[in-house]
């Protein structure tokens, strides 16, 4: 047989099979390591491999079977070997991975059509796909309202007037969300140098510190262990959300603006004002971050107006992070009034919708297309500490030198009603 790896692709019903020919050794390994990668980016979740034309296995490609076991079994998909050479069946039967490897078709999964409550929408050549979160038949369903609440004076950031009076610490847990403005320690004096953007999402919270750390840091709950921010001002809401929507390209590789998602989402749910928590696969994000604490500000100083803001404010200077995962958090409205206007902005030049949303940015890892479960969704994300970063999100719509606002590949939302 030839060394070097051949890897073909077959599409089959309900999953992809991969014909393997040659030597999957230390080097060769990483070839099919990068084909199952892209297979999974590409949407395949479910991979069958057929390894007959393959003489040699090395450790090195053992531990690419076992990386991908446990991926897919993350993911609620299927990854197994069809058919095997007398050479790689004894490798693998001798370090006990024969069962484990053992293909098994996927199961036939429920289609909207059986669910009464799910619906499909296309936009901007992607795919819309809506399902109820509750138990109870669409005719029946009464969709609560997330409860609300607007912590601190979001407009003492232009002036650096926060004090010790704004702090406010919020304990997080399963139901509870929010973004803001925060800090990890033990009170004001101990958080006034590190001010930065955080992200809550039920039993887990990431944040970016400000100064010269620019390194992000999360707590997650633990046994006894509750994560705990202190906040100068945040939003916060509770309870549980209604809907589930996953959006999926037409074509590979299209890329969908956030402006699009939320506002496809606004139509889809006919929510007036909705919170948000989204896992989507990202084309690039545009976003900024504090560099420096407005607490350390000079009270009256506009940490945003020029030329301080190149001090204190981290930019994207082009969308970053293409091929991460971005956890997003945040809520939207078509209110222009009241408390909540201080706390949004416009979505898009022209557009009936303010937001604001924050994102933690995680190395790439596969969306399931099945588990609706958010708390495991964003545990799985947290596990491997593979953070990279919390950023506001921004859209850029400077004549001329924008660069515009984030974009995604594809990602699923849980959505909600909020009683604003």
């Amino acid at each position: 047989m030839d060394e070097k790896l051949v890897i073909t692709n077959e599409p089959k019903q309900g999953y992809l099979l991969l014909h393997v020919s040659g030597r999957v050794d230390g080097y060769w390994s990483k070839m099919l390591d990068e084909a199952l990668d892209a297979a999974i980016r590409a949407g395949d979740q479910n991979i069958a491999l057929d390894l007959e034309e393959v003489d040699y296995l090395s450790s090195l490609g053992i531990r690419v079977f076992v990386k991908y076991v446990k991926l897919f079994k993350s993911i609620d998909g299927s990854f197994g070997i069809t058919k095997a050479s007398q050479n790689v069946h004894s490798i693998l039967d001798m370090v006990g991975l024969d069962s484990m490897l053992k293909w098994q078709e996927p199961s036939v999964t429920v289609t909207e059509t059986e669910n009464p409550s799910a619906c499909k929408v296309e936009n901007e050549g992607f795919c819309f796909k809506s399902q109820s979160l509750s138990e109870k038949p669409a005719e029946n369903l009464e969709e609560k309202l997330l409860k609300c609440t607007l912590v601190g004076h979001p407009e003492k950031l232009f002036n650096s007037s926060f004090t010790e009076n704004d702090l406010k610490s919020v304990k997080f847990g399963k139901g509870k969300y929010g973004l803001g403005l925060g800090a990890f320690g033990t009170g004001y004096k101990d958080c006034e140098g590190r001010f930065g953007e955080f992200v809550a999402a039920g039993e887990a919270v990431a944040y970016m510190p400000s100064g010269k750390i620019n390194s992000p840091d999360y707590l997650v709950t633990a046994g006894t262990l509750i994560p705990e921010i202190n906040l100068l001002y945040g939003i916060l809401f509770e309870g549980e959300f209604s809907r589930f929507i996953r959006f999926t390209p037409l074509t590979p590789g299209k890329r969908l603006p956030f402006s699009s998602i939320i506002n496809t989402i606004s139509s889809l749910t006919g929510y007036e004002s909705f919170a948000m928590i989204m896992v989507g696969e990202s084309a690039g994000i545009v976003g900024a971050s504090l560099h420096k604490s407005p607490a350390l500000s000079k009270t009256g100083e506009n940490p945003l107006g020029y030329p301080e803001v190149k001090e204190s404010v981290n930019f994207t200077t082009e969308p970053e992070f293409r091929g991460s995962v971005a956890l997003t958090t945040g809520i939207v409205t078509k209110k222009e009034g009241g408390d909540i206007a201080r706390f949004t902005r416009p979505s898009a030049e022209g557009g009936e919708l303010r937001q604001h949303m924050h994102s933690a940015i995680f190395s790439y890892f596969p969306l399931s297309k099945s588990d609706q479960d958010l708390d495991k969704t964003v545990f799985s994300l947290f596990e491997d500490d593979k953070i990279d970063s919390v950023m506001h999100l921004l859209n850029d719509q400077r004549e001329a030198v924008g660069i515009g606002e984030s974009e995604f590949y594809q990602g699923i939302c849980w959505v909600g009603p909020l009683d604003l």
